[in-house]
């Protein structure tokens, strides 16, 4: 299992853009996530792969310096969330992780700086919206930052 948090810029938002993502070959992990969430697990079906590796010192006894070898890639799941989601996501978790819970915090600390005050008025407020009442009505805990001001 891979998780990361991702911190994105382009060319085309006003903001960073926070992503939160999570890879396993333990398809009901992705599974429980996604349902948690309320979105699709995007899936990689296995498949089947070779390849030629250089060996050492087999020129001995083999015409070719080299082995084939074949391998099964497990299926893979996967679970993703960004913007504010990622951001409810990640402050629900907090308590949870192991490691450097600083850089976590200081990395939630910064998404929250780049999320301007929910304003009816303002580019991609239906979205983010959306997104903050979906996972309220899933059962997360909205951030204070992240509720609408009256």
């Amino acid at each position: 299992m891979k998780g990361r948090l991702k911190r994105y810029t382009t060319a085309t938002r006003a903001t960073p853009l926070f992503k939160m993502k999570l890879e396993t070959t333990q398809l009901e992990i992705a599974r429980r996530f996604c349902k948690w969430t309320g979105v699709r697990m995007d899936k990689e079906q296995a498949k089947e792969f070779s390849f030629t590796q250089p060996r050492r010192n087999c020129k001995d006894h083999c015409p070719e310096p080299h082995q084939h070898e074949s391998s099964k890639m497990p299926t893979i799941g996967r679970w993703s969330q960004s913007g504010v989601g990622a951001i409810i996501v990640l402050d629900n978790l907090m308590p949870y992780f192991v490691g450097d819970v600083q850089a976590k915090r200081e990395w939630m600390q910064q998404a929250l700086s780049f999320v301007p005050p929910l304003d009816p008025k303002r580019r991609g407020y239906a979205a983010v919206a959306r997104t903050i009442n979906r996972l309220h009505l899933l059962g997360w805990r909205i951030p204070e930052e992240l509720l609408p001001v009256d």
